[in-house]
C-alpha cells in the first residue's frame, strides 16, 4: 500500500490518497480534484472512494468535483449525511454565510464497516463528538483520524451534532487501539497514537 498526503490545503485540512494495487480511496476531500487525479495518473490507479471523516465543509468542499473527475462513490457515516446538504450544518454558512452544498452520497456508514481498497481493507469506526457521525478509518498500522484526535489536541465540539462528552468516549475507545499507531488527523502533522492521547488530561 502506498499512502500519499496532502497536507493543509484549501481550508488548511489534510487529504490522504491510499493506493493500493490499482485502486485508491481519498480520505477527506479537502484538496483540489486536479491534484488528485494528477496523482491518479502517476500511480495508474483509479480512484474507486472517497472517505469522508465527517462532514464539515472543509473535509467535503471538493467531493463533487471529484465524483465527477473519477466516478468514486462517496462514503460518509450515516449520522453526518445530512450535513453535506445543508449548509448550515456543514458550518460553510456559520463561518462564510455561504449556502453551497454536496451532493447527497451515494452510500452511508456504520461502525465496523469493511472497505476493501486493492488488496488492502479499511476499518470504519464511529467516532461521535466532533460531530455526530465523525469516523477514523484504520488500516495496516495507520488510523486516519479526522478531527477526533490531532498530534497535539482534538477538535471542536460547539459546531453542530458537537458534544464534548461523546467526544471523551471516543477518545476512551481509541485508548483500546494499539499505541503505535501512525494517527494522519485532519489537521496539523502525523503521531503515534499513543503519544497524541496522553497530551490529553480529560480521558
Amino acid at each position: 500500500m502506498k499512502l500519499i498526503p496532502f497536507y493543509s490545503y484549501g481550508m488548511e485540512s489534510n487529504s490522504f490518497l491510499v493506493v493500493s494495487s490499482g485502486q485508491a480511496a481519498l480520505i477527506d476531500a479537502g484538496i483540489s480534484a486536479e491534484q488528485v487525479t494528477e496523482a491518479l495518473q502517476k500511480e495508474n490507479a483509479t480512484l474507486k472512494y472517497v472517505l469522508l471523516t465527517h462532514g464539515h465543509f472543509d473535509h467535503t468542499i471538493s467531493a463533487d468535483k471529484l465524483r465527477d473527475a473519477t466516478g468514486a462513490a462517496l462514503l460518509i457515516h450515516e449520522a453526518d449525511a445530512e450535513m453535506l446538504i445543508d449548509a448550515q450544518k456543514s458550518a460553510l454558512a456559520v463561518f462564510f454565510d455561504r449556502y453551497d452544498t454536496i451532493r447527497p452520497c451515494d452510500r452511508t456508514l456504520k461502525h465496523g464497516n469493511r472497505l476493501t481498497i486493492g488488496s488492502e481493507t479499511l476499518e470504519v469506526i464511529h467516532t461521535p463528538g466532533h460531530s455526530k457521525g465523525s469516523v477514523c478509518y484504520l488500516t495496516n498500522g495507520m488510523l486516519f483520524s479526522g478531527d477526533t484526535v490531532f498530534a497535539e489536541g482534538f477538535g471542536r465540539f460547539d459546531l453542530y451534532g458537537g458534544s464534548f462528552r461523546e467526544l471523551q468516549r471516543s477518545l476512551s475507545g481509541l485508548k483500546e487501539l494499539d499505541g503505535k499507531l501512525e494517527i494522519y488527523p485532519g489537521h496539523g502533522q502525523p503521531s503515534e497514537l499513543k503519544k497524541a492521547l496522553d497530551r490529553l488530561n480529560f480521558i
